[in-house]
C-alpha cells in the first residue's frame, strides 16, 4: 500500500470491497439513501455482530450529492456514465476473509439471504457493480479540530475504465507511477482545488467474490479502479471564473495525461458524503 510518512491513515486494512450502487427506479435518491442508511445499515451491522458475515474491519456508505460545479470536470473529460446513487466500501484485512468455508450453517445462509432480500428493496442490483480493490494512499491529511483529527467531509469519486488496448496491469502502473506524482506536483504548486486526500483504489482479481455477485445478479464488469479525492467542503470544487494562465495550463496537462490511460466515455465522476457505519 502506497502511503506518505506522517499523514493520517483512516484504516490499516489494504483491501476493500467496492459496490457502485444504483437505486430502484421507483425511488427518489433521497428515499434510496434514507432506507440504505436508516434500515439497511443497522441490519448489516447486526449480522456482523452475530458473526454471520466475513470479518469486516470497516463499512462506509458514500451518498451521492447533486453538485453543479462537478459538471465542468465531467464535461472537460467527456464522461458519459451517469453518477451512481452511492458507493459502498467494506474493508477486509485479507481477500481470503471472503471464504466462509465449505460447511456453512443454516443460520449464516438465512442471514445472508435476509441481506440480499433487503438490498432488493432499495437497490437495482442488475445495474450495480461489485469488485475488490487494493487501496494506494497518495496523500491523506487529517482535519484538526479541538476534538482531535477529523476526516474531511466530502469526496469526489471517479469510477475509471482503462483505455482499449491496455492491460489492467499497464493501466494501474501508469496511474500510480506516472499520473499520481504529476497530480501531486500540481497540488503542491497550488494549481488545483484544495484537496485533503487522494487515494487510488486498484481493482484486483477476486474469484471468492463470485458467490456474492451471483446471489445478487450483478453481471456488469468491474471498473479498473476508483479514485477518491477528499475535500473539506463541496464549494472547494468551484475554482471560480478568474483563473490564471498557469492554473489553466496545469489542468490541461492533467487531462491530457489522463487521456493516455483512461477511457473517459466509460468512466464517471460525482461528489459523495461519507457515512461511517463502523
Amino acid at each position: 500500500m502506497t502511503a506518505v510518512t506522517g499523514l493520517h491513515q483512516t484504516h490499516p486494512a489494504k483491501i476493500k470491497m467496492i459496490i457502485c450502487v444504483r437505486r430502484r427506479p421507483e425511488l427518489s435518491r433521497a428515499e434510496f439513501q434514507r432506507y440504505w442508511l436508516e434500515n439497511h445499515a443497522p441490519l448489516a451491522s447486526s449480522v456482523r455482530a452475530r458473526g454471520l458475515a466475513p470479518p469486516m474491519t470497516g463499512y462506509v456508505q458514500n451518498h451521492s450529492l447533486d453538485v453543479p460545479s462537478v459538471e465542468a470536470f465531467r464535461h472537460q473529460r467527456g464522461m458519459n456514465v451517469e453518477p451512481y446513487d452511492g458507493i459502498t466500501e467494506v474493508w477486509l484485512d485479507r481477500i481470503e476473509d471472503l471464504d466462509m468455508g465449505d460447511t456453512v450453517s443454516a443460520e449464516l445462509i438465512a442471514a445472508q439471504q435476509m441481506l440480499v432480500e433487503d438490498e432488493i428493496k432499495f437497490a437495482d442490483l442488475a445495474r450495480s457493480r461489485v469488485f475488490m480493490v487494493k487501496a494506494h494512499e497518495i496523500f491523506k491529511e487529517p482535519v484538526t479540530k479541538e476534538s482531535g483529527p477529523q476526516e474531511p467531509g466530502f469526496k469526489m469519486i471517479i469510477c475509471v475504465h482503462r483505455r482499449p488496448g491496455m492491460s489492467r496491469e499497464e493501466f494501474q502502473r501508469y496511474w500510480l507511477e506516472k499520473h499520481a506524482p504529476l497530480a501531486s506536483s500540481v497540488r503542491a504548486k497550488g494549481l488545483a482545488p484544495p484537496m485533503r486526500g487522494y487515494v487510488q483504489n486498484h481493482t484486483i482479481d477476486a474469484p471468492l467474490l463470485e458467490p456474492f455477485r451471483i446471489d445478487r445478479g450483478m453481471s456488469l464488469e468491474p471498473y479498473d479502479g476508483i479514485t477518491e479525492v477528499w475535500m473539506d467542503r463541496m464549494e472547494d470544487m468551484d475554482v471560480g471564473s478568474q483563473l490564471s494562465a498557469e492554473f489553466i495550463a496545469a489542468q490541461k496537462m492533467l487531462i491530457e495525461d489522463e487521456a493516455r490511460f483512461v477511457d473517459f466515455s466509460r468512466s464517471s465522476v460525482f461528489i459523495v458524503q461519507p457515512h461511517r457505519i463502523f
